[in-house]
């Protein structure tokens, strides 16, 4: 598993079990992961159980499996906030949903990984839109000195 490019073999793998745990379904046995991943059981119980600890991964609620953590939430959420093309884009669906009296989100899309050539789109960006109990105030403007 240990990459080509002299990486970390840890993080890799750590890597390697989010990514099973994003494509599987929600709670999935050590021995899913292990399997999905090529690791042995032991090591893919001690990666799940250090990435618990940093809540990237949780426990099922019946206790029978894992699944992704809140963590991976706010990191995703962090990444796609520092996203150029999500940051121009908000203010635009913004104005535009309060103009239309709706709720906006602006989404940001790029190509998946295809096995283990990366495949780069170009960037895009959806809006969703949908009722909300109340228009929204109007996005505020800086003021410039006169």
């Amino acid at each position: 598993m240990c990459s080509q490019r002299g990486g970390n073999q840890s993080v890799e793998r750590g890597a390697a079990v989010l990514r099973a745990l994003r494509r599987g379904p929600p709670a999935q046995r050590v021995s899913d992961i292990a399997g999905a991943t090529g690791l042995s059981f032991s090591t893919a119980s001690r990666l799940l159980a250090t990435l618990e600890a940093a809540d990237l991964v949780r426990r099922a609620p019946d206790g029978q499996g894992y699944g992704l953590g809140p963590e991976v939430l706010a990191l995703a959420g962090a990444a796609l906030n520092h996203h150029t093309v999500h940051r121009q884009a908000r203010p635009v669906a913004q104005r535009l949903a309060w103009e239309l009296g709706l709720g906006a989100m602006a989404l940001h899309e790029r190509a998946a990984a295809l096995g283990r050539r990366v495949v780069e789109a170009a960037d895009t960006v959806s809006l969703a839109l949908g009722h909300t109990p109340a228009p929204l105030p109007p996005p505020r403007r800086a003021e410039h000195p006169s």
